[in-house]
């Protein structure tokens, strides 16, 4: 029986082991449509990850986590809502093809819930598309931030190496460049671009290397991935030098595309010409899209001609995907050359029932900057229901410069059903007008929408606002959230409004003390702190009160703490001080941050009387806590007061710990003080441990504070380390000649080392050239 027993738990433990070895946590897919539909984009979504690495392993570290986390329901089964999150968030790691299938799959949903999930993530698929697209086109690649660096770095170095192999010559010469040459087109095949910040002989020089490698293999027929990465370099260059090799690619099968691609980059026009002439013959469905692409990317006066020529012709336009593509090269094509007969083309689509048709269209009349289309387009938006046909409307009215845009833009805000990309878009778009007062106070209406990332928004357009006029938008956020009663609002109004800094807003910041809303209270008394200084006895008064109130949490309590030292002012009609010194006497260690900020508070304001003294003095002897004691001493250096008591508080102190940056603060507070006693404690400090150079140069900052005649000794010992020579005798130099000379010179009657008597003669040589 025991081993049997043995038997089945030792199997199930190595079931255990191999599983979360293979997925690293049990989890399964939920049975829909669109989750069988993604698993076959990402077969990998059955162990619980999605591969964005392309290493057949679920990664996750600080910058990036493959394994897809429950967000929905927390039943170890993904949603394909969950998985739709995820491709949202790290699309940009995603290759463009499955970017591509993914839109598919919602653009065509089988089943009631598979069609309401794809109804509310169709828009943002659409936008990562969108922006995956462009990076394809720019070749960009995203990376980590430090393998990017590394990485430029890595090809800047290899670009160097080859490029001065090519002018040194020679047999060593040769081999640096063909390895370093392989190295580069290795990291350039990984996806990194080419680095393109560089000279023009730089560039020239590069091409020709790369040119060099085409040419070994540019006429075999299999594909050599080094030929391929090398014409894509080419492409990302620009160099018309390269144009005639590219065009004797074309009549090779293996590397047509690629050659297509990189003649599109380059777009010159002999490069275009011979596109349009390969078009003419080309019967190969995909290479002619791969052609249209291309000479959209061109974009010169015959391109244009000859894709309107093109789309015009139904003969020529043998599929719906043909036609599409000739239609979206027409519209990039029109950024580089704009054709006003294209006008009519694109307004022909306006009223398409493809909304592809429709958002090209629209980018067409953009690119063309057809301002006499604006206020066609903006009818349309005032009408238009599909919100990515609302964001390219948007995006063209922007460009466009309407002049009624603020008006339009402010009526598709006051609609409830608006989705939320859309308002994000128009906030994004309102932060930047200059004229604040058309804008801001639309912008205050969407701080309380229930989607966080509109909030969001609408936080960072205030802000941005409040860099062009802060007094109109303090003003204007102030009437808010004294009239508000939605939590929301006041919540993160009251937030945007702590930081503005704006003193005209402590009245309102005193009204929302009282608000029934931690939250609210928090942003209020720390929107009081940053303000600092201001003459408002009320305000004062109520910062005192919720100083003192035990129903109110410690955060709130504590910026009032803060705010009462920031604003300095104590009257005898408020007790400050004497509250200060009620919270540096509570016991309880969850009151430790409090008495802190009472210490800091107390400095701050600078005032000093027997009470006070007794506190902090009281407080630096008896307290264990590291923290409270700096505090507490940095207060005494503000305060100044270079009592008995003081100094005979600090010396004490001193002696009792073994804790250096508690030392180095009250000899910094003694220095300031200006009291000899400093002097032996300094000593005593340097004799003990070993100290660093930093801390010495302290010490010597301290001794010239006190500057008093003992500190010439100590003063003169640190000299004679090499490092500190200069510092130490740039000090000696800022004593009082009167005091100083007479000094050094009677120690150099008796003194009879060397290197001392150098030191003392090189500081009276300098007192004495001054006088």
């Amino acid at each position: 029986m025991k081993k049997a027993t043995f038997s089945v738990l030792f199997s199930i433990v190595i079931y255990i082991v191999l599983f979360s070895e293979s997925t690293g946590f049990a989890v399964t897919l939920v049975d829909s449509p669109i989750n069988n539909a993604l698993s076959k984009i990402f077969p990998e979504l059955k162990q619980g990850y999605i591969d964005l690495n392309n290493n057949n392993q679920m990664d996750q570290s600080d910058e990036i986590d493959e394994r897809i986390a429950e967000t929905v329901i927390k039943d170890s089964q993904l949603q394909g809502k969950e998985i739709l999150d995820f491709i949202i968030n790290y699309y940009m790691f995603l290759p463009l093809d499955k970017v591509r299938k993914v839109k598919e799959i919602l653009d065509n949903p089988k089943g009631a819930i598979s069609e309401i999930v794809a109804l509310r993530y169709r828009i943002k698929i659409y936008e990562i598309e969108q922006r995956r697209s462009e990076m394809e086109e720019s070749g960009e690649r995203v990376i980590t931030s430090l393998q990017k660096q590394q990485t430029e770095e890595r090809l800047r170095e290899l670009i160097s190496i080859m490029i001065n192999s090519y002018k040194k010559e020679g047999n060593a010469s040769e081999k640096a460049l063909i390895e370093a040459r392989a190295e580069f087109l290795k990291v350039v095949n990984d996806g990194n671009p080419v680095p393109l910040d560089l000279r023009e002989e730089s560039k020239e020089i590069l091409t020709s290397i790369l040119i060099n490698r085409v040419l070994k293999n540019g006429g075999s027929k299999n594909e050599v991935p080094e030929v391929i990465t090398s014409i894509e370099a080419i492409g990302q260059l620009k160099r018309e030098t390269a144009v005639d090799y590219l065009m004797d690619l074309l009549s090779n099968k293996s590397y047509k595309i690629h050659a297509i691609r990189a003649l599109g980059n380059i777009g010159n026009p002999q490069a275009s010409d011979r596109l349009l002439r390969e078009l003419e013959r080309e019967q190969d469905p995909e290479i002619k899209i791969e052609i249209i692409r291309a000479l959209g990317k061109a974009g010169n006066e015959k391109v244009v001609m000859k894709l309107k020529g093109m789309f015009n012709n139904e003969e020529e336009m043998l599929t719906v995907e043909l036609k599409k593509e000739v239609f979206l090269a027409l519209s990039k094509a029109s950024k580089k050359h704009a054709d006003p007969t294209l006008v009519p083309v694109f307004n022909n689509y306006l009223s398409s029932n493809d909304p592809f048709y429709r958002m090209v269209a629209i980018r067409g009349l953009a690119n063309l900057n057809a301002f006499r289309a604006a206020n066609e387009l903006n009818n349309i938006l005032q009408k238009e229901t599909d919100p990515i046909i609302q964001l390219e409307l948007i995006r063209a009215l922007s460009i466009l410069k309407y002049p009624n845009y603020i008006v339009s833009f402010t009526v598709l805000l006051k609609r409830k059903n608006i989705d939320p990309e859309v308002r994000k878009a128009i906030l994004d778009l309102l932060a930047k007008e200059k004229r604040t007062e058309l804008v801001i106070n639309h912008i205050i209406l969407n701080i309380g929408h229930p989607d966080p990332e509109v909030r969001e928004t609408a936080k960072e357009a205030i802000l941005k606002q409040s860099k062009i006029n802060l007094r109109l938008v303090a003003s204007s956020l102030n009437n808010v959230l004294v009239r508000s009663k939605d939590k929301t609002v006041l919540v993160m109004g009251s937030e945007i409004l702590s930081k503005l800094k704006d003193p005209l807003s402590a009245p309102t910041f005193l009204f929302l003390t009282k608000s029934e809303y931690t939250a609210v209270r928090e942003n209020a008394t720390w929107g009081i702190y940053r303000i600092g200084r201001i003459e408002n006895i009320n305000l004062v008064v109520e910062l005192v009160k919720i100083a003192t109130d035990e129903s109110q949490p410690t955060s709130v309590r504590t910026n009032a703490i803060r705010a009462l030292g920031a604003i300095g002012y104590s009257d005898a009609r408020v007790n400050t001080i004497g509250t200060l010194i009620n919270i540096i006497k509570l016991q309880d260690e969850k009151y430790i941050i409090m008495k802190k900020f009472a210490i800091q508070a107390l400095g701050e304001i600078g005032r000093t009387n027997d009470k006070v003294l007794n506190i902090l003095t009281k407080t630096l002897l008896s307290s264990s806590n590291l923290a409270i004691k700096l505090e507490t001493v940095s207060t005494l250096n503000k305060i100044g007061d270079d009592s008995e008591t003081v100094v005979r508080t600090l010396k004490k102190q001193f002696n009792q710990t073994e804790e250096s940056a508690l030392q180095i603060e009250i000899l910094r507070a003694m220095g300031d003080i200006g009291t000899v006693e400093g002097v032996d404690l300094a000593r005593v400090y340097l004799e003990k441990g070993n100290r660093s150079n930093e801390d010495k140069i302290e010490i010597l900052y301290i001794l010239s504070r006190i500057g008093k005649t003992e500190c010439i000794n100590p003063i003169l010992k640190i000299a004679m380390e090499p490092p500190l020579k200069t510092y130490a005798l740039t000090v000696l130099g800022d004593f009082d000649p009167d005091v100083i000379v007479p000094v050094l010179k009677d120690k150099r009657r008796s003194e009879s080392d060397n290197k001392v008597l150098e030191i003392i003669n090189s500081v009276l040589y300098r007192l004495e050239e001054d006088l």
